[in-house]
């Protein structure tokens, strides 16, 4: 065997020879097998050549190999290596085929191989990796190589293309890069499209814009002229003519001053109005000349040229003008007041010739109109006083505007009066005199109209005088009306009966009684009394007598049967009438009364029925006991026997049972059955028991007033009725039939009826009374019938919503989102929750739902507050739906198709410009550049490189950090510089859906000359904007400003308008090198932003030049100040320097409106102010002129509430109404720095509130009159002057009728038996609204009084209903009263239950089933929020529990905020190296308050802004990064996370809101400095009492007022080593000598203590109180600071307070003492913090003031002891803020006991029975009232003489039993213990007691104080 040879193998053991390689393979000597040659790869055996792109370097079996990056085989033959490509060459210092590297930028390689790369010839450039090179912009390519192209021709880009010759009229250097305009045109580009400038401008070439040549003032001199294609220079100049002043463009002479003005005052709507004006030394030629303005109530019309003539007298220097000027007459009559008439120079529109104010009075013409007068009718013998209000007539103030008669006589108009008058409504009270005979009396009335003629025709009134009717008896007054057939005693023999109409003189001899009996015996009666019963009335019309007579003795004369005898009256033989009396046997049994009367047939078998029997189960029982003698008994409800129970009650029994359960109402029989224990007989009394049916149920419970609405009425109590159809059911709702769509009954007890509501009577909304009624098929008896209510209402409606308009986004700019939208929606109902209200945006049928964050009501406006929801596309109108859903309701819906959505487009917020940027993620950090020094906001350095960083609103869809692709199309282009892309968006925030407010930032080359400063911000084609605010300066020259008289450095800023015609003057220091631009002694121009500036040149230095500038009346766009930079140019034009000037504009008045409780006028002014150097709280003189002092009164008091609000408090008698004006004394008046002139003296219209709060007013009554009691409603309000009552009765027409025959008045007399009330056992409505000076209406007021047929003690409350919040207790406080029927008044007993509201707690249970007497306490936290609550109590005679009557009282639970708060202070100072936090933890749901805020379920979120000066932005961390805080109630800041702050501090704010989102979320926020040193953590917090008022921390200022401090650690020890600094802004007023007593620690504690009482702290002012701590001293000294705010709270002002007999006319101040009361009553108190509380006191002269406890009620009923009387009174709001202690005596005293002298004594048994009349009513106040009074009285009588000791102590010791059983029944509050303990003090006084019994009584007072809180207020 031989080896095989090369180029053969053998594979495989065995005889056979060897075989020959394969084509392209190959092998050694002795192979077994072949390999494939280079450039051959094995692919399925075979040896296969390398594609193209291939390659295979090595003899194996291996595959072919990819080339490597760059790379390529030729693909012809195999390859052994691949060859570089074109552009790549391979590294020299490798011979790897994986090294073929890119060839540098500006190197070539123009081909594959192995060649290397070249550089570009000259004049070209290439990228990397360059197979060929190009000719660089302003180069073209030859063919050959890049040559520069010649002048007039340009390549604008890299390429090889060839140069291009100029567009027309522009031009080019040599290798121009583009082209530019010629002088004398415009245009902008690389490649420009050139515009000739127009005539009167001129071109300086390039692409700046063509500018305005001067135009010089008429009164200037002109040389030169600019025609079209005018440049590079303006070819203009002008020079002012002898006698002006100016820079030729504004020429002007002295101030134009006003000779006449007619006429004086001008009509609002008027047309053809013609104004004539003469004026002296007015610089103008013609009525173009001049541009005139006037101002009114906010708005601002224009009077046109073509509406103004003018007519000059006179030359130049010396002139006189007219000026006719046709007025506007589109001013409605609403804005009448003092309008401004100014006067513009029409070249200069910030230069104000002169103004002048001019009077817009109301036009009014045609009759007016009668809306309402009272009485309609009177009875004759009556003073008619017209009660009349008028609409369509003018504001008057005078009553001889009038002409008066009646039935064609003239009358005078001084019988006039007007209450008041304003454009709405003019109210007048007109003294008719005495009505002496029947007749109609029509009243006629002329009244002037605005021009001054009598208006015809006239207003018509018809009075009805009714003669007075016959005497009569009044029906259901007779008392008792029924009694024993029996003999009778004396006292049980009297009877009462009441007369109307009878002469008060009438006697007993006049009037004669006889009885009747159905068996026909008669008997006179003997007439016991006659008695009128009103002391003040004087005849026949007032006049009601009662009548008091005795029965028979021996019974009744037909025997001891039960039978109704008739009653016969007459006067002097006229019969006045009869009435029924019936007798009752006396040995018959008798059902007294029963309770309740009847019952709802669903309570059936539920409701205990109690029964009052006489004389059951025997006569003689009730001598015994009636229980111990019932042996047997059965009650029986038709056949069902029921069980029953029993017990005395006094001589009657009472049995108690449980009806059976019915399902149909009806009245049923029931009989009681009893067998007598002692004489064993049975006895047997019947009575029917009535069921009635509930209402049914109406769901939805309302509906729109046009009808249709689907009503489910739930009707129960009709029984099994079978398969009623819809033919068997009657619906009427308010009368009107409904058609019945289907009846359905679903059980034994419940019909389903459905209906369709009709459309209301007149389309009207309100509430009305349904009725549901089953044909006699189902109800043959024809008894069943269903009430039902429902509620009509127009549809709510969308009045506005403002703003209406909004990106697509949701971005609205109101709002501290950004997004909000208010929805200003009427007819809306009372809303509860967020939840209730669903607001949507519809776009194009696609509705989107939007978020309500806030909502409230003002006056009859509720406004919703909603967040505007993106809705994407392009923009379109929208229609916004508000959905207001409430359980049982019916869904209301209200629509505003206004509202206007559009795409936006990009706005630039700000400009910025860094040499040096932070490092990190944004250049711009916090408001710093990266060299810590601030960036030139709109202002470009020359000749200096850096980052540009603009803030643009509404970028599309951006991203932080990376660029794509369109924004890689965004780009600024500086002049000719450049155009530059943004390199970076360094933050992205306020997101609105796509769009959002972006930081984008450009990398700037430097600008070389000013000719160059002109910025372009673009995106792409879509978006493009000059950047016109910017400019460029030299930073080697700069501008100071000086003070022209001392030369001392000033800021640069001054007055827009200085009180030198001349200009305000100031030194415009130049440094640097200027002379290459300003020749020496060259006197430069002075522009400001246009406006030129007179100059002088006061002379130069090596360093600096110095300029005498006058600045120009500057027109500054905004309210404040304008920044406007000035140039100083060269005669040549050139730019010698650029300053920054601030304007400043005098303060004016922004708005002027009285303040929601109308006490006060708020003046709003456009700035800060220096507040005219007016102390807060002091007089104002010398602020208001003489007659606007007159009007708001001498005794007015004006305070800065800020620098930039006063508030004017009204004085006492102001009749100030909106439209009035109020002229503020001008000159006297600057902005806050003292930079503006000083405010003119200024005319303004004072207008309503602009939060406005209707009146809030109160009925009180009794809820229960009897047969024999008058009844007395008083109406009183809380409002600043005196409110207009209206009363009405919707359920009795008749009542109706009388109560609007009424004068508004706020009391309501009837008298004995109330005739008025003219049925018994019915319940009377009665409503009433009130009307304040502002013309608002308050919310009806309802008072439900029930006149009972049989008499019993009723109760009144005061007030009559509370609300309440959770956190605070409730005092319902009834007040007993007997009747005044002739009952016994024993002691009473009360008992308290739940009638309707949420169940109970356990607490508030057993409170509420515990309460025994007329006051029940509930304390703080037992009831639930947002509910309603209705207790009932019960009272009656404990003696005879039959004599009963109930009276109910509603209690509301208001919805408390949630209140956002964050601890520590409002202002902190933290270090950024250490770690700090921000604490919201004290944040609280006030609803939850009794819980731990962990517990309470509110949800956090926190924000962050850096308010620069430029614009507020999102906090930025260390990074650069936008820092996004958390959502916990302790933010926690790592150190090094917030960077140091410079200029203003971080704001950090938490949003807390509950979690269900059913309130509206609450803002909280901090201001924090962050510093870069180590700092001392300072906190603050009040120790003393504070309360929330929206996001204000308020604090009373007649408290004493605590702020602590704690800095650093909190332990004692290191408390001691530190120091504490305080300052309190404003300062407070501190008396020298008294800051000891006001400031007791000083201002160096770590408490500062402010002591209330010293009148330090103004209300209403805002004072920020800030605590520097500071430890250690030199370089160990360390420090911080906090500092917190609060706002003053206002005390209640406005109103007055009197004391006068009850029951007398007018107001009288004398009578006797302890049997007359006297009522004092406070009015007119208004205050934001209602309720409002009020304490009485009383002293008699030269003693001690006795005072009551803070209580609701503004009125009080007192007894007084003998001698002068003084009466105080005091309110306070409902946060405790108390009014100074007023006189209800006028500053006088009650003349008690009159004509006799003061220690006369008194009946001391009448006295003793009145005080245990009012222990037997459980009246603790009035029983503690009672006994200061008698203590008092009995003191001056034991020391007068006429009561010895012995007397006096057994007095005093009946007393103090009274006092403690009055402490028995008190509810035990500290107020109330505290009244007792002044009851005890004044009897301590009275006479020597034994002092451990007093002691003692004194502590059972204190014990059992409610609570710990109470106990700390006693």
């Amino acid at each position: 065997c031989s080896r095989s040879q090369a180029g053969s193998y053998k594979g495989s053991v065995g005889q056979s020879s060897c075989s020959a390689c394969p084509d392209n393979s190959q092998s050694s000597v002795g192979a077994t097998e072949c390999l494939c040659n280079a450039g051959y790869g094995l692919t399925g055996g075979v040896c296969t050549a390398c594609p193209s792109g291939f390659y295979k370097s090595a003899v194996s079996q291996a595959a072919c190999s990819s080339c490597p990056a760059h790379s390529n085989s030729n693909g012809s033959v195999a390859a052994t290596s691949c060859s570089c490509n074109a552009g790549y060459s391979r590294d020299p210092t490798s011979n790897s085929v994986l090294s073929c590297n890119a060839c540098p930028a500006n190197y070539y390689k123009a081909a594959v191989g192995e060649g290397v790369c070249v550089a570009c010839p000259t004049n070209s450039v290439s990228p990397a990796a360059a197979s060929q090179c190009s000719c660089i912009a302003g180069y073209g390519f030859d063919g050959a190589s890049c040559v520069a192209c010649d002048p007039g021709f340009y390549k604008g880009s890299v390429g090889n293309s060839q140069c291009l010759a100029c567009p027309v009229n522009s031009q080019s250097s040599a290798a121009a890069s583009g082209c530019s305009c010629n002088a004398g045109y415009t245009g902008s580009g690389v490649v420009p499209t050139c515009q000739q400038c127009p005539a009167g401008t001129y071109g300086m070439g390039g692409s700046i814009g063509c500018k305005a040549c001067a135009v010089c003032s008429v009164h200037a001199a002109q040389t030169g002229r600019c025609g079209a294609g005018t440049g590079p220079s303006d070819v203009v100049s002008c020079a002012c003519k002898v006698g002006y002043v100016g820079d030729g463009t504004l020429c002007y002479s002295p101030a134009a001053q006003i000779s006449n003005l007619q006429p004086s005052f001008a009509f609002c709507k008027q047309a053809n109005q013609v104004l004539n004006i003469t004026v002296q030394n007015l610089a103008v030629v013609s009525s173009s000349d001049l541009t005139i303005t006037l101002q009114l109530g906010g708005t601002t019309y224009a009077i046109s040229n073509t509406s103004t003539t003018l007519q000059i007298y006179g030359n130049t220097s010396n002139n006189m003008a007219l000026i006719q000027i046709l007025l506007p007459s589109n001013i409605p009559n609403q804005m009448a007041g003092i309008a401004t008439v100014l006067i513009f120079l029409a070249t200069d529109p910030g230069r104000v010739l002169f103004g002048f104010p001019i009077e817009f009075r109301p036009y009014v013409v045609g009759p007016p109109s009668v809306t309402t007068f009272s009485p309609r009718s009177i009875y004759q013998g009556s003073t008619l006083t017209l009660y009349v209000e008028l609409t369509n007539v003018r504001p008057l103030s005078a009553a001889s505007e009038f002409t008066l008669s009646t039935n064609g006589q003239q009358l005078s108009s001084s019988q006039i009066s007007i209450i008041s008058s304003s454009l709405d409504m003019t109210a007048l009270s007109i003294n008719l005199g005495l009505a002496a005979s029947p007749a109609r009396l029509d009243v006629v009335l002329l009244v002037r109209d605005s021009s001054g003629s009598w208006v015809s025709p006239s207003a018509n009134i018809s009075v009805t005088v009714r003669a007075i009717p016959s005497p009569a008896l009044l029906g259901g007054s007779l008392y008792p009306s029924e009694g024993s057939a029996g003999a009778l005693t004396a006292s049980a023999r009297s009877v009462q009966v009441l007369a109307q109409y009878l002469d008060p003189a009438v006697g007993v001899s006049d009037l004669a009684v006889r009885l009747s009996t159905p068996q026909g015996q008669a008997s006179a009666l003997k007439v016991l009394s006659v008695a009128i019963t009103s002391a003040q009335c004087a005849s026949r019309l007032c006049a009601m007598h009662a009548i008091t007579f005795q029965l028979p003795q021996a019974g009744n004369p037909d025997g001891d049967v039960s039978e109704a005898v008739d009653l016969l009256f007459a006067v002097n033989g006229q019969a006045l009438g009869n009435v029924t009396y019936r007798y009752i046997s006396s040995s018959a049994p008798v059902l007294v009364s029963m309770y309740p009367s009847s019952s709802l047939v669903t309570n059936s078998g539920l409701e205990t029925i109690t029964v009052y029997l006489q004389n059951f189960p025997s006569s003689g029982c009730s001598t015994r006991s009636c229980r111990s003698d019932i042996r047997s008994m059965t009650v029986r409800f038709g056949s069902t026997s029921v069980a029953w129970d029993a017990s005395n009650a006094g001589k009657l029994l009472a049995v108690r049972f449980l009806s059976p359960r019915l399902s149909r109402a009806g009245t049923v029989p029931v009989t009681m059955q009893a067998v007598s224990a002692t004489s064993r007989a049975n006895s047997t009394i019947s009575f029917s028991y009535a069921f009635t049916t509930p209402a049914a149920l109406a769901s939805p419970a309302d509906g729109g007033v046009e009808g249709g609405t689907l009503v489910t009425l739930a009707v129960l109590g009709w029984g099994n009725v079978g398969a009623p159809r819809a033919a068997d059911v009657t619906v009427t709702f308010g009368g009107q039939a409904a058609q019945v769509v289907s009846v359905a009954a679903n059980s034994s007890q419940s019909l389903a009826v459905v209906v369709a509501a009709p459309a209301s009577a007149g389309l009207s909304a309100g509430a009305v009374q349904g009725a549901v009624v089953p044909s006699a098929s189902l109800d043959p008896t024809g008894t069943l019938s269903s009430a039902f209510a429902f509620t009509y209402f127009a549809e709510p409606a969308i009045a506005a919503v403002t703003p209406s308009l909004a990106t697509v986004g949701g971005y609205t700019g109101a709002g501290d989102d950004g997004r909000s939208v208010v929805l200003s929606v009427t007819d809306l109902p009372a809303v509860t929750s967020i939840a209730q209200l669903q607001v949507s945006f519809a776009v194009g049928g696609a509705a989107v739902r939007a978020s309500v964050t806030a909502y409230r009501t003002v006056l009859d406006t509720t406004l919703v507050t909603v967040a505007v929801p993106p809705v994407g596309g392009q923009g379109s109108a929208a229609e916004v739906r508000l959905n207001l859903v409430r359980p049982g309701y019916g869904t209301r819906v209200a629509v505003w198709a206004g509202f206007q959505f559009y795409f936006p487009t990009p706005s630039v917020l700000s400009v910025q410009f860094c040499t040096r940027c932070n490092t990190g993620r944004a250049c711009v950090v916090n408001g710093q550049c990266g060299n810590q020094e601030s960036p030139s906001t709109s202002r470009l350095p020359l000749r200096q490189n850096g980052t540009l960083v603009l803030t643009v609103q509404n970028m599309y869809n951006v991203s932080v950090g990376s660029i794509p692709a369109q924004n890689s199309q965004m780009g600024v282009v500086v002049g000719s510089v450049g155009r530059f892309g943004v390199t970076r968006v360094s933050s992205k925030f306020d997101a609105f859906g796509d769009f959002s407010t972006a930081t984008l930032e450009f990398w700037l080359n430097p600008v070389p000359s000013q000719d160059q400063c002109s910025l372009v911000f673009s995106v792409a084609s879509q978006f493009s904007t000059q950047l016109s605010g910017m400019r460029c300066f030299d930073p080697s020259i700069s501008i100071e400003c000086r003070n022209s008289t001392s030369s001392t450095a000033v800021a640069c800023a001054g007055p827009s308008d200085p009180d030198d015609f001349r200009g305000y003057p100031f030194v415009a220091r130049v440094y640097g090198s200027i002379s290459d631009l300003l020749p020496a002694g060259e006197i430069p121009t002075v522009n400001f932003q246009g406006q030129s500036a007179a100059v002088q040149l006061l002379g130069s230095t090596s360093s600096y030049l110095d300029i005498l500038v006058r600045t120009p009346n500057f027109l500054v766009a905004n309210s404040i100040s304008q920044s406007a930079s000035f140039t100083i140019m060269s005669a040549s034009l050139d730019v010698v320097a650029i300053g920054a000037w601030t304007f400043w504009k005098a303060p004016y008045v922004v708005s002027a409106n009285f303040d929601s409780t109308g006490t006060r006028v708020m003046v709003s002014f456009s700035q800060p102010t220096s507040q005219a150097g007016v102390s807060s709280g002091g007089g104002c003189s010398t602020l208001l002129s003489y007659s606007s002092l007159q009007l708001v009164k001498p005794s007015a008091t004006c305070t800065w509430v800020t620098n930039s609000q006063l508030a004017i408090l009204l004085g006492a008698g102001s009749a100030l109404v909106p439209s009035n004006s109020l002229v503020i004394l001008g000159g006297v008046i600057t902005t806050a720095n003292g930079l503006s002139s000083a405010m003119a003296q200024t005319t303004v219209s004072v207008a309503a509130p602009l939060d406005p709060i209707a009146p809030q007013i109160t009925v009180y009554g009794p809820a229960v009159v009897d047969p024999c009691s008058p009844l007395t409603l008083y109406a009183l309000g809380v409002s600043a002057r005196p409110l207009r009552f209206m009363w009405s009765s919707p359920s009795d027409s008749s009542l109706d009728a009388i109560l609007s025959d009424l004068s508004p008045t706020n009391q309501i007399n009837f008298e004995a038996g109330t005739p008025e009330l003219a049925r018994s056992d019915q319940a009377y409505v009665f409503v009433v609204t009130a009307v304040d000076f502002l013309g608002y209406s308050s919310q009806p007021a309802t008072l439900t009084v029930y006149k009972q047929s049989n008499s019993a003690p009723t109760v009144m409350f005061t007030p009559p209903s509370l609300s309440i919040l959770r956190n605070q207790p409730a005092t319902i406080t009834g007040v007993a009263m007997f009747s005044s029927c002739p009952i016994a008044r024993d002691p009473l007993v009360f008992s308290w239950r739940l009638a309707s509201g949420p169940a109970l707690g356990a607490r508030a249970s057993w409170i509420v089933s515990r309460g025994s007497g007329p006051q029940l306490y509930l304390p703080a936290n037992v009831l639930s929020a947002g509910s309603t609550y209705q207790f009932v109590v019960r009272v009656a005679i404990a003696t005879d529990l039959s004599k009963f009557s109930e009276a109910s009282f509603t209690l509301t639970v208001g919805l408390q905020p949630v209140l956002a708060s964050i601890a520590g202070g409002s202002a902190v100072v933290r270090s950024a190296l250490s770690a700090w936090s921000l604490d919201a933890s004290p944040s609280r749901d006030l609803d939850l308050s009794d819980r731990p805020s962990w517990q309470q379920g509110l949800v956090f979120s926190w924000s962050c802004l850096y308010p620069g000066d430029a614009l507020t932005v999102p906090c930025a961390d260390s990074t650069g990064a936008v820092w996004v805080p958390g959502s916990q109630a302790v933010l926690g800041v790592p150190a090094n996370t917030l960077p140091p702050t410079v200029d203003n501090p971080y704001v950090l704010t938490v949003a807390v809101q509950d979690a269900a989102g059913l309130k509206a979320r609450s803002l909280a926020s901090v201001s924090a400095t962050v510093v870069n040193t180590e700092v001392v953590t300072a906190a603050l917090s009040l120790s003393s009492y504070y309360f929330s008022r929206g996001t204000q921390t308020v604090v009373n200022g007649g408290d004493d007022l605590q702020v602590d401090a704690a800095c650093g650690s909190t332990g004692y020890s290191s408390r001691r080593s530190y120091r504490y600094q305080w300052t309190i802004s404003p300062p407070p007023a501190v008396d020298d000598g008294w800051s000891w007593a006001v400031l007791p620690a000083g201002l160096s504690q770590r408490s500062l203590i402010i002591m209330g009482g010293y009148g330090a702290l103004t209300p209403g002012v805002e004072y920020t109180f800030t605590v520097k701590c500071s430890k250690g001293s030199g370089p160990s000294l360390s420090w911080g600071q906090s500092s917190m705010t609060v706002v003053v709270n206002d005390f209640p002002v406005g109103g007055s307070c009197s004391a006068c007999l009850l029951g007398a006319a007018g107001c009288v101040t004398s009578g006797m003492p302890i049997t007359d009361t006297f009522r004092v009553t406070c009015s007119g108190w208004a205050d934001q913090d209602t309720p409002l509380q009020y304490r009485f006191g009383i002293n008699r002269v030269g003693r001690r003031t006795v005072w009551s406890s803070f209580g609701p009620s503004p009125f009080v009923d007192l007894k007084l002891p003998r001698g002068q009387i003084q009466v105080f009174a005091q309110v306070r709001d409902a946060t405790g803020e108390a009014a100074p202690v007023v006189s209800a005596t006028a500053g006088g005293a009650l003349r008690v006991g009159q004509g006799r002298r003061a220690a006369a004594g008194i009946d001391w048994d009448a006295g003793m029975g009145q005080l245990q009349e009012l222990v037997n009513k459980q009246g603790a106040k009035e029983v503690n009232a009672m006994l200061n009074a008698m203590g008092m009285q009995l003191l001056a009588e034991t020391q007068g003489g006429s009561v010895n000791r012995t007397s006096a102590l057994a007095l005093v010791g009946t007393m103090l039993d009274a006092a403690g059983q009055a402490l028995g029944f008190s509810v035990r509050t500290a107020d109330n213990v505290c009244e007792s303990y002044s009851a005890l003090l004044t009897l301590a006084n009275a006479a020597p007691l034994d002092h451990d019994g007093l002691m003692g009584l004194m502590a059972v007072a204190a014990a059992g104080v409610s609570d710990v809180s109470e106990m700390a207020g006693l």
